[in-house]
């Protein structure tokens, strides 16, 4: 299974708009990998994007990726689904000028329980039913407790704390992953996840800046209360059987660079003695499971 990290950050892209700290003024300058578009995966085998941000239609252009043929949404929030009218470019891209031109579909997952939220928030349900009628997209609502079976693969969503955000267990004959795009708060592993060839979770915010120990964030700051910690959910990977793990999810407010989060990454597999193996992805990353 091969797996491309569209976009490693968080709910702001790094570089940010009108930011000029060191981790943007980097990223304008020296691009991808020092770039952090927000959180999309392409898994090359099924030809599946998971979560369309704003910066999709770049995303899929730098990867060379000429046909999405399937998407999977995790939850609503617009850093994950903003870029929903990139499947617009199914519509005649040969740009024939025919009056019934051309048109490739892409088949849109969307786990009923996501679905729902999809009618309360940023009118994406009518976004949804546009692109369908445009003939662009096929959406199918996937019952809850339901699986989904795309070429070789058995993709199983599942509801996390958050109960309006779903993580993903996919499995083929020789390999299983676990995916959670975001929003771990509260979130305790099960027991009946089972074990895993990789793990990809957000990082979580870095309370504490994680090469120094200095305290980055006031403790009194409700983002604390309102989102994971890095040390929190380094306390739930203590509940899942991992040979390797990739966080994303990195957010513009932690303040690290590319080479930082590199360095960190080896500090952390060094002390694990490389059970799991810690990564921190960037855009570009390709990963072979």
């Amino acid at each position: 299974m091969r797996i491309e990290v569209l976009g490693a950050g968080g709910a702001h892209p790094v570089p940010r708009p009108f930011c000029t700290c060191p981790s943007c003024s980097e990223a304008r300058e020296k691009g991808a990998p020092y770039t952090r578009y927000c959180p999309s995966l392409f898994i090359h085998d099924l030809s599946m994007v998971i979560d369309t941000p704003e910066e999709s239609s770049i995303q899929l252009n730098r990867a060379k990726i000429a046909h999405v043929e399937a998407a999977l949404y995790s939850h609503w929030h617009p850093d994950h689904t903003a870029g929903s009218r990139v499947f617009e470019a199914n519509y005649d891209p040969e740009i024939s000028w025919q009056v019934s031109p051309k048109r490739y579909c892409t088949t849109v997952f969307v786990p009923e329980r996501v679905a729902e939220t999809f009618s309360q928030h940023h009118d994406l349900t009518t976004r949804m039913t546009y692109l369908e009628r445009a003939g662009v997209v096929a959406m199918q609502i996937v019952p809850t407790g339901k699986q989904i079976t795309w070429r070789d693969c058995t993709i199983t969503p599942f509801i996390l704390a958050e109960d309006y955000v779903c993580g993903f267990i996919f499995e083929t004959p020789s390999r299983r992953v676990l995916i959670c795009m975001d929003e771990l708060n509260n979130w305790e592993p099960p027991a009946w996840l089972g074990n895993f060839d990789l793990t990809i979770l957000p990082a979580g915010v870095f309370e504490f800046d994680p090469l120094t120990g200095k305290r980055h964030i006031p403790p009194d700051h409700p983002i604390l209360i309102r989102e994971a910690t890095h040390v929190e959910t380094m306390e739930m990977l203590k509940a899942i059987d991992t040979k390797r793990v990739l966080f994303m999810h990195l957010n513009h407010s932690d303040q690290l660079t590319f080479d930082q989060f590199q360095q960190l990454g080896k500090q952390m597999t060094a002390q694990s003695g490389g059970r799991p193996i810690y990564e921190f992805a960037y855009d570009g990353m390709q990963i072979e499971v």
